[in-house]
Formats: structure tokens, C-alpha cells, sequence
């Protein structure tokens, strides 16, 4: 029996829904920067009910939905003042290197709307959030036109 897909399905076999789109797509899933939340330090930083207590939710999903937008190859090769690449962890911090993230990440950070700064590391196009740090602790840098 022929369908709208690129062959025949045979008996018994689910039809794959995706099938062909990647060819019609400009960006692949692979080349969009996503998040991923499993390293998330519990210990260092806040909480997620601390930034919804300080109004901070908001701000970071609609940050979260504008650089999943964007190729990581692209975040990797401009440097911007919002988000940053370090490459190693930095040796300015209030933090300390968790245990559980591999010692060789890439490590980086993006700014929400001031100070507040999500921290953590890049491996390939996903990007693991490791701090919440709405006090600008995780680089420690000098204060500008203060």
C-alpha cells in the first residue's frame, strides 16, 4: 500500500513520522544549542525555587528559548558579552569544579537580564547547566560602570 512516505510499509512496521524532514529543514537538531539540566549542583549557587521566588524563572526559559535558536558552532565562534565561552574552569570563583562534571568540560556561561548568570559546560551542541548564579559568582570579574 503506498502512502505519503518515502516507501512502502510493510506489515506490522510503524510508519517513521520524521521521515524525509531532515532534508527539508535548514537547521538539523544537531547543530541547535539545547539544555540539559541532570548536572545541575544543588550545593553551590540556588535552587530552581530560589529563582522562582526571586522572579528569575521567567527570564531564563524565554533566554532558554532564544539561544535554542542558534548553532552552537556559531555561540563557540563569537564571543559575545552574553554568552561566554572559557574553555576551563574558571580560576576566579566563588564555586569549585563539581565532582560529577568531567574535568575536561567546556566550561561557559550566559547572562540572563543583569548579574544573574547561568553557568556550566558545552559537549557538542547541548549545553549542561551546572550553577544558577544570580549573585555573578561563578566568574568573579571587576564591576564595570558601577
Amino acid at each position: 500500500m503506498a502512502n505519503k512516505f518515502r516507501g512502502k510499509i510493510k506489515a506490522g512496521e510503524k510508519p517513521n513520522l520524521l521521515d524525509g524532514q531532515a532534508s527539508r529543514c535548514s537547521d538539523t537538531l544537531e547543530d541547535l544549542l539545547s539544555f540539559n539540566f541532570k548536572q545541575l549542583d544543588p550545593n553551590q549557587g540556588q535552587a530552581i525555587s530560589e529563582w522562582d521566588e526571586r522572579g528569575l524563572l521567567c527570564p531564563l526559559f524565554q533566554r532558554l528559548q532564544n539561544l535554542s535558536t542558534q548553532k552552537a558552532q556559531e555561540l563557540r565562534g563569537n564571543n559575545n558579552s552574553t554568552f561566554t565561552i572559557y574553555g576551563d574552569f574558571p580560576s576566579k570563583s566563588d564555586f569549585t569544579h563539581p565532582k560529577h562534571v568531567p574535568e575536561d568540560a567546556e566550561w561557559a556561561r550566559f547572562h540572563l537580564k543583569g548579574k544573574e548568570v547561568v553557568a556550566g559546560h558545552l559537549f557538542r551542541s547541548v549545553f549542561y547547566v551546572v550553577f544558577l548564579d544570580a549573585e555573578h559568582k561563578f566568574y568573579i570579574t571587576e564591576l564595570k560602570h558601577t
